[in-house]
């Protein structure tokens, strides 16, 4: 065969034989690749983007354009050959023998009587590839031909090995014009799944509704992170699918869990068995209880399989009925048809209740489940409606940060108003300045916020202004550039929001922060937009920042204890000093929010939070109820007034001194084999605690 045959694969070829999936939403692109191809000199189109963003599908897409016949003239009759490295590499042994190869591709490409377009994906293997000491290196061997215009290429490679190997060829650069490919946005993603939905139905013999299409889209992009759209979705509608699949033919997870538990339990029982037969140990009553636990285990894993296999049955049943309804006979009678389906689903409701274990469609819930497999985010909190989410912000955020009402307010309605679309186009959902005095609620807040509305306070990205005082350390926020330590590392700032776009970020003590590295933000407040220093644009539209300040912390606790409660008459005695430390474009950016000291009242219903949660983690590990004493609490809300770190002090006094306490306690009790129920604590008149157990 020609040098061709073994070296590239013919996408022309592959498109008439129907064996590329179809590519849609990616018209604009197509255009630009067909307006360079068209061009008399330098035709050479470079694709850039991220990986996953169907760099390669674009090149399928052209090629079916070309098969269909609905590209210019120019391009009427074109092959598209896709150049093998792979297969150009393997087996060469003697120096000369990779680059006669390529030599000879180029060759038969010039000459052929049909115009060849040569696609070179991951382009940026070329450059050294074949190079020997002394000697050119592939891109040395395109050079020529592409500059005469003698053969047309399309390569495509991603923004870092672009930046890394070709921007440093100048002479291989200036051949290609860029074309850059970013992520589709959520409804152009949807038109693309849409137009593979039929392969993947096929191939899985399963149907995939629109739901599961639009979930497939909107949650791989908040809960999937370093990936990138289309890609991730595509995954994840056939994981979903193939769940789906499995799920008629094979147990399901929970059910062989269980299968597992009982196998474990009848090995424990035969080695106790033999041990009691041979008199050595006293393992009667052991083994009475492990025999009652096997009865209820394998009696719990009947009732499951039973269920488990009815299901199966009305689900298969189910799909039986929709074939017959799409045939011949079908259509005839529709209506009966219809009647009967509507009772089928009816039965298979009914039966599974709240967990389902056998699917008959990829719903948006089985695609909830998979992310769940992947991340660890619980499914219910991705399914959590938007609009009901932000109604109960306020109370959720009250729930943890105490005395701060006017601040949750504040906040909980510009993130409204944003989501409603109040906001200008571009930068964060919002941008708030959190002043006030340490341990009154301001980090405390953000975490809050980061969990009520992204599902997890991972979802919050932390950074110390403490550490960009100085100029240069703008470099860490946003990755270091080329010959610097750290490069291609990723920024402190960028690296994290490009992996996961939704979510919270943190800046702590923000007047700590250079002018330089604050003016750096500023531009995240207004374009919502930072070029990272891989020349990537980091998208900040659906982030929340929060900066926190303790910028004249001592003046607002004068004013307050004077009498000034009012957070608006606070926040205007506090602008003097804002103004004099930031500068008032940073100011006309941000929306300032005072934090109030927090009073006796305020401190002791924190105080009652935070030992309840204590006692929670008591109740669920050792099954102990725990009661403190009023004055314990009484207490410990002076210890926190006289010191002024707010609520931080708590945290203190419970690590240190209350739970080393209780533990110590607790461990005695149980190395002497008792496990008490009950636990009050209480203080004297000396001050000192008491612990009683009963």
């Amino acid at each position: 065969g020609s040098v061709l045959d073994l070296y590239t694969t013919n996408l022309t070829a592959q498109a008439k034989a129907g064996k590329i999936d179809p590519i849609l939403g990616r018209d604009d692109e197509i255009i630009q690749m067909i307006e360079i191809l068209s061009r008399r000199k330098k035709s050479n189109p470079i694709l850039l983007g991220e990986p996953g963003v169907g760099k390669t599908a674009l090149v399928e897409g052209l090629a079916l354009k070309v098969a269909a016949d609905e590209v210019p003239n120019l391009l009427k009759n074109v092959q598209i050959h896709a150049l093998d490295l792979g297969a150009l590499q393997a087996g060469t042994k003697m120096r000369g023998e990779f680059e006669k190869r390529l030599k000879a591709v180029i060759t038969e490409v010039t000459k052929s009587a049909q115009p060849i377009i040569l696609f070179i994906d991951e382009a940026h293997t070329l450059i050294g590839a074949g190079a020997s000491a002394g000697g050119g290196d592939a891109a040395n061997l395109l050079k020529p031909a592409l500059a005469r215009g003698e053969m047309r290429a399309i390569a495509a490679t991603t923004y870092l090995e672009y930046n890394k190997y070709f921007a440093k060829d100048a002479a291989l650069e200036r051949r290609f014009q860029p074309i850059h490919v970013g992520e589709p946005e959520d409804d152009k993603c949807m038109l693309m799944l849409r137009g593979i939905k039929k392969t993947y139905e096929a191939y899985h013999g399963i149907h995939i509704t629109d739901e599961a299409i639009s979930a497939a889209v909107k949650l791989s992009r908040r809960f999937i992170a370093g990936r990138q759209l289309p890609d991730k979705a595509v995954d994840l509608l056939d994981t979903s699918a193939t769940r789906v699949k499995m799920s008629l033919t094979s147990k399901p997870p929970s059910l062989e869990l269980e299968i597992s538990r009982l196998k474990a339990l009848e090995l424990e029982i035969g080695t106790l068995q033999k041990d009691f037969d041979l008199n050595l140990g006293n393992h009667g009553a052991k083994l009475q209880e492990l025999q009652a636990s096997k009865a209820k285990l394998e009696a719990e894993i009947k009732a499951k399989e039973e269920r488990w296999n009815k299901e199966c049955d009305l689900t298969k049943q189910l799909m039986e009925l929709r074939k017959k309804k799409f045939s011949e006979a079908g259509k005839k009678d529709g209506a009966a048809l219809d009647k009967q389906l509507e009772e089928m689903k009816k039965q298979i409701a009914e039966l599974q209740g709240e967990n389902p274990q056998v699917f008959a469609d990829v719903t948006g819930e089985t695609v909830a489940q998979v992310i769940e497999a992947w991340t660890g985010i619980p499914a219910g909190n991705m399914n959590r409606d938007e609009m009901t989410t932000l109604m109960q912000l306020e109370s959720e955020l009250k729930k943890r940060v105490v005395g701060q009402d006017h601040a949750i307010k504040q906040i909980a309605d510009a993130i409204r108003g944003a989501k409603v679309g109040l906001k200008k186009e571009e930068g964060p959902i919002g941008v708030f300045l959190l002043v006030g005095s340490s341990g009154v609620g301001k980090t405390e807040l953000a975490r809050t916020a980061a969990e009520a509305l992204f599902g997890e306070e991972r979802f919050m990205v932390t950074l110390n202004m403490t550490e960009y005082q100085n100029e240069y350390n703008t470099s860490r926020l946003i990755g270091a550039d080329p010959g610097l330590v750290g490069y291609g590392e990723g920024g402190a700032l960028t690296e994290p929001v490009r992996r996961r776009p939704y979510c919270v970020v943190l800046l702590d003590e923000i007047e700590k922060a250079n002018s330089s590295v604050v003016d750096l933000f500023m531009q995240v407040f207004d374009r919502g937009m930072l070029q990272d220093a891989d020349r990537r644009h980091i998208n900040f539209s659906n982030t929340i920042i929060f900066m926190t300040s303790n910028l004249a912390s001592e003046v607002l606790f004068e004013k307050y204890n004077e009498g000034m409660t009012d957070p608006d008459d606070l926040l205007e005695e506090l602008r003097p000093y804002l103004n004099r430390h930031f500068r008032p474009e940073f100011l006309g950016r941000i929306k300032p929010i005072v934090f109030l000291p927090l009073g006796p009242e305020v401190m002791k219903s924190i105080v009652e939070l935070k030992l309840g949660r204590m006692g929670k983690r008591l109740r669920d590990n050792q099954n102990l109820e725990l009661h403190f004493d009023a004055k314990v609490i009484d207490e410990i809300v002076s210890l926190c007034t006289r010191a002024e770190t707010g609520a931080r002090n708590i945290d203190a006094i419970i690590d240190r001194t209350l739970a080393p306490e209780i533990s110590a306690k607790l461990l005695g009790f149980m190395a002497e084999g008792k496990a008490p129920k009950k636990l009050t604590v209480r203080i004297d008149e000396e001050r000192e605690l008491h612990y009683d157990f009963e």
